[in-house]
């Protein structure tokens, strides 16, 4: 497990997201910190590497990890019964 960050090993940081078969990140934290560009941009990396017609494409894992109070207000689904 490696902690990659954009701005301190920028030279690196696409070629590690690129050969990583899983990702996480952290959004409140990401949120908290201003970090969400951050989170932007390693989805915009594989998104364009995907879409280049000379790309080698494998399948990567994106986890996107958020607390329980971004999911306290979401509706409940009805009970059917």
């Amino acid at each position: 497990m490696k902690v990659l960050n954009a701005r301190t090993k920028p030279k690196n940081f696409k070629s590690k997201i690129l050969s990583s078969d899983l990702l996480v990140m952290d959004l409140l934290s990401a949120a908290l910190s201003g970090g969400l560009d951050e989170i932007e941009k390693v989805i915009k990396i594989i998104k364009d590497h995907h879409s280049s017609p000379s790309a080698i494409v494998k399948d990567q894992t994106i986890v996107l990890v958020s607390s329980v109070m971004t999911w306290i207000n979401t509706p409940k689904k009805p009970s059917s019964g």
